[in-house]
């Protein structure tokens, strides 16, 4: 059994836990971007995951996790009394997009917690390559 695929699984963790916290990322930053009541608003971003196993294009077997898609969320936006807004209506509301940052702070926390384990396991592989190769030498 071979000890290359455990850097493809965690490398392509690592990978897929990046594109996680890069989208929530931008669903904080984007979280206030008001618009008038009717028009379309930021659409949250989500990425989907989804499990690779096969041949690379080098012929040796890989396995691991791809961000297949990034999924939108809707773009219609949550009414939200801002008087103060140039963008308020008669009545002071605006449309705010529909993202809620406890999702986002948890999905971060998550995504941050699997890339440490990945970035760790790769630590550990590497640890055991070069144990590999000494005993070689």
């Amino acid at each position: 059994m071979s000890l290359f695929p455990a850097l493809s699984v965690s490398g392509s963790g690592a990978d897929a836990m990046q594109a996680w916290i890069d989208t929530a990322a931008g669903n904080v930053a984007n979280m206030n971007d008001a618009a008038r009541v009717g028009s379309r608003v930021y659409a949250e971003q989500t990425p989907i995951l989804q499990p690779v196993a096969g041949p690379s294009s080098a012929g040796a077997s890989t396995e691991g996790v791809k961000v297949a898609r990034v999924a939108l969320g809707t773009s219609i936006g949550v009414t939200t009394y801002e008087p103060t807004s140039p963008l308020a209506n008669g009545q002071g509301d605006v449309a705010l997009p529909n993202v809620t940052l406890a999702e986002q702070i948890v999905g971060m926390i998550s995504a941050q917690e699997s890339y440490g384990a990945n970035t760790a396991m790769m630590a550990k592989a590497q640890i055991a390559y070069n144990a590999a190769l000494a005993i070689g030498a």
